[in-house]
């Protein structure tokens, strides 16, 4: 399908957190991403939201891929709804847990549900749009994450009025730091503040791959925007996966408990709750240079 990139004018708050900053030691800004409301809210809402004001013509069925714990599933599905569209989808197992199809049926308003282990994912979206084909139907297939053009450029423009935000409220921001799955997120805001009048590092937090499997899919969506990244701003944190994606395990758990009492929220551990246990561990990459301060993208 063609698609044409369409600006996103929502601008989320940029907030001081001088509770957490005291415990960290220095400026802690929120990025309240979370606060994006459309199509489920949050990064993969705004994602979402970009990919459907690019298509020319909708599709008949949304079909996509990701966890039982994926915020992606569940905005394709305000989507699909709100469109009159049909949502297939391929569900694969994490850390711990087997995915129930008439449950995630049921949850996500969902026509079809195949559970499906990693390495059988692309035998299953292959398996759903033949069905769709048969049927007559338009189908679109939406790469888990929201990891599309579409998405990395809404990214891009995050970053880039977030350099603006800052400067009207007298911020130096030093590090910009987001939870880091499929990529685009990532890809995004680096290509946004490589843009930036003073530089600043963006640092992505994994949340369930490790480095050499998550840097390539990270410089692929850069590239789409035309930048190829220098492998020295390739700033990622793969040192607190555990067991792997969707597994909370002790440690975050506490840090989740403990951002949320210094900042008010409440933290999603599967994804902005990794970027806290960093800040919690105090890793280094997330430490700016006196006078910065670090900005945490609260994705919701």
């Amino acid at each position: 399908m063609m698609v044409e990139l369409v600006p996103d004018d929502v601008v989320t708050p940029l907030e001081p957190a001088p509770k957490l900053a005291d415990a960290v030691g220095f400026p802690v800004f929120l990025k309240r991403e979370d606060l994006y409301t459309g199509f489920g809210g949050g990064s993969k809402g705004r994602k979402t939201a970009a990919l459907a004001a690019s298509l020319r013509i909708p599709p008949e069925v949304v079909i996509s891929v990701g966890s039982m714990h994926s915020n992606h599933l569940r905005s394709c599905s305000t989507w699909a709804h709100e469109a009159g569209a049909h949502l297939d989808v391929v569900v694969h197992p994490t850390a711990g847990s087997v995915p129930d199809a008439r449950h995630l049926r049921d949850a996500l308003g969902a026509r079809e549900v195949l559970v499906r282990e990693p390495a059988k994912i692309r035998e299953g979206l292959n398996s759903l749009v033949t069905q769709a084909l048969a049927r007559g139907e338009r189908p679109l297939v939406v790469q888990g994450g929201g990891h599309h053009l579409p998405g990395t450029a809404a990214y891009r423009e995050v970053a880039l009025r977030l350099e603006r935000q800052c400067a009207d409220q007298g911020v130096r921001a030093g590090v910009v730091v987001a939870p880091s799955g499929t990529g685009g997120t990532q890809a995004g805001l680096l290509v946004g503040v490589s843009q930036w009048t003073s530089p600043a590092s963006v640092v992505g937090v994994s949340v369930g791959r490790r480095r050499e499997n998550a840097l390539p899919p990270i410089i692929e969506a850069a590239s789409w925007l035309g930048h190829i990244p220098d492998q020295r701003s390739l700033h990622f944190v793969d040192d607190y996966l555990g067991p792997g994606y969707g597994f909370i395990e002790r440690t975050l758990a506490a840090a989740c408990r403990w951002a949320g009492d210094l900042t008010g929220l409440r933290i999603d551990p599967v994804y902005t709750g990794r970027v806290f246990e960093a800040l919690y561990r105090a890793h280094p990459l997330l430490t700016p240079h006196p006078g910065q301060a670090c900005i945490v993208v609260v994705t919701g």
